[in-house]
Parts: C-alpha cells; structure tokens; sequence
C-alpha cells in the first residue's frame, strides 16, 4: 500500500495532533483529523469575549530547544502567524513565542489534504479485520451520522493520556495499561477583562520556586500585550498553582474565579474595578508531571499509535516532537 493510499484518522486538534496530519498529509497521505472543540488548537487556546478583548487561557507561550521546533517557529514568524514576545516581568532568558492574532494561528495554516471534523469527539475505537471503525457522538455536523468511519488503516490518538487509555482498552488493553505511568497536574485558570490598563507594574508575573509568602496564583500575563492582540480592554490571564486547583478541582467556575480574583487584587497591588468580561476554565490536564519516556506508542500491528506532549514532557514542543515522530514511523512503514 502506498502512503498516499492510506486512510489516517488522527484523533485530537492540538499540536500533536495537527503537526502529525500536516506531515502526513505532505506525504500524500489521506488525513481526517477528529477535534471534539469548535476549532483547532487543544490547549493553545484563546477566549474571545468582543470584537475589543480576548484572553490566552491555556499555553502562554512558546519555547524552541530542537532545531526542528526552532524552524517551525522561524518559518512561523515569517509567515506572520508568530511573534516574538518580550513581556515587562520577564526574568527568563529563553526567548518566547506567542501567536498572532491567536495561540493557535499556525495550526489553522496549511491543511490542504487535510479533512477536519470539528465538533467530532471520538467515543469508541473498534478494530473490525484490518480496518479501524471510529463511533463519533457530541457532533454538531449533521452529516456526521451519515458518513461511514469504518475503513482507517491507520489512527493516530493524540488526546490526553487518560482519555487515550479509555479509548486503547477495548481493543488494545496492554497498550493502554501503558499510559497508567503518566501523570498529570490540573490547573484553574482565570480570564478578565477592564476597560482600561491595570497599574501593576508589570505584563507578566510568575510565582518564584521558593517564595517567601507564597501564593495561590502560579502566573499572571496581560494577554492583551501580546503581538497582533487587539488593544481596546485591559485583558488578563491568571492560572492558579497546581495544589490548589487540586484541593479546589470541584469548585463552580464562579468560586474559583471569586477567589482567584481576590488573589489577584492582593498580588496585584491594584484596585481592581468591576471586570467588563470574565471566565474561569478548569483544565484537568494542563501540565505532564510524569512523562511516557518515549516519543509514542505503537501497537504491534502499526495500525495504531498514541502520543502527545505527555510522551516527552509539558512544553508544546513536546507535542509538536511527538506528533512528528509519529507521522514519520507511520510514513517508514514498508508499504504493503
């Protein structure tokens, strides 16, 4: 079988995920990438409230440490989709990365070969002969019922370690018994939005390793000083410390958020008027504590392989690495 043969489903919208269809898709591949959300980008994830404020939620920014990562951000940059970002509070001397207008503009780019199905969550995997069938449910797209997801040679899950195991069982149960070894740490996150600037002093604050009076906010970001941000409301970004989203991971939206902003406020040292938008979200897996140790897995067969950031470590350039490795292993197969 040919590569450009293959029928690929690829299960999860982030950067594992969309950077493991594009190489497969160049390769001539054919590609349906699964995403449960209403748009790409996993936890590069941006909050819209107006035409005038939105706020980065999940990942903040990027890192580059592999000269495969550190392409993708320089052809990223060139393109206009990323932007180097220099914060007033920054102490690290690695050079971030966000980018423009959004987090998740340089997944949006270059999906040519590449059917997306939005609004798609993958309920169950069965494997029937050589094929793969996938059950899609909480689907918005009417057609979705209608299509037939049962001739896949290959899938591709790039969905959280848990979630990924939940799926691998039935078919796959020593594969999944696998991803037991990953852990993750949850994290509350807090959007906010004022009509004018804050006076804090600074655009970025982040919690020190051994803080004499610690806190309950592990970061701080203006989100509206990021490149390409529209610059009409003061916008702001807060994620709680590991610990205690933990301690606080079945509070309301409304309860974290009332406590954080009050976090906020002291840490702050500013009077923080009425927000004119806020949010609260809860990410159950926003950073990998104990990573795979590998790139991905695979099944012995080759029909089916799991990944993410969770295989390497927390950074987006752990995703992207995985989601790489994964497409060229499929891409090295012999063909049949």
């Amino acid at each position: 079988m040919k590569h450009h043969s293959k029928r690929i489903a690829v299960i999860g919208g982030g950067m594992a995920g969309v950077s493991c269809a594009k190489a497969l898709a160049a390769a001539g591949a054919n590609v349906v990438l699964f995403a449960k959300s209403r748009g790409l980008g996993g936890r590069l994830a941006t909050r819209r409230f107006d035409s005038m404020s939105q706020a980065d939620h999940g990942a903040q920014f990027f890192t580059a440490t592999s000269p495969s990562f550190q392409s993708y951000i320089t052809t990223e940059c060139q393109a206009g989709r990323m932007a180097s970002w220099a914060p007033t509070g920054k102490t690290s001397p690695a050079a971030w990365f966000v980018g423009q207008p959004t987090m998740n503009s340089s997944l949006k780019n270059n999906l040519d070969g590449i059917t997306v199905r939005l609004n798609s969550r993958v309920a169950n995997l069965q494997r029937i002969g050589a094929r793969w069938r996938l059950d899609i449910s909480d689907t918005t797209d009417p057609l979705m019922a209608q299509q037939d997801f049962q001739d896949f040679d290959v899938v591709v899950c790039t969905a959280p370690a848990p979630q990924a195991q939940h799926l691998l069982m039935k078919s796959l149960p020593d594969l999944a018994e696998k991803l037991s070894a990953v852990e993750f740490a949850p994290c509350w996150a807090l959007m906010l939005t004022f009509e004018t600037p804050l006076a804090t002093g600074f655009d970025v604050w982040r919690a020190p390793k051994n803080p004499e009076t610690p806190s309950i906010i592990n970061w701080a970001a203006r989100s509206s000083h990021k490149q390409g941000r529209e610059r009409g409301k003061d916008s702001w970004t807060i994620h709680a410390t590991e610990s205690w989203t933990a301690d606080h991971l079945e509070d309301t939206p409304t309860t974290a958020a009332k406590i954080l902003r009050h976090a906020f406020a002291h840490l702050s040292g500013a009077t923080l008027p009425a927000p004119v938008h806020w949010a609260a979200h809860r990410w159950c897996f926003a950073r990998t504590v104990t990573p795979l140790g590998r790139s991905y897995l695979g099944s012995d067969c080759g029909s089916l392989f799991a990944g993410g950031d969770w295989c390497l470590g927390p950074r987006l350039e752990n995703a992207f690495e995985s989601g790489r490795a994964i497409a060229k292993a499929i891409l090295d197969q012999s063909p049949d």
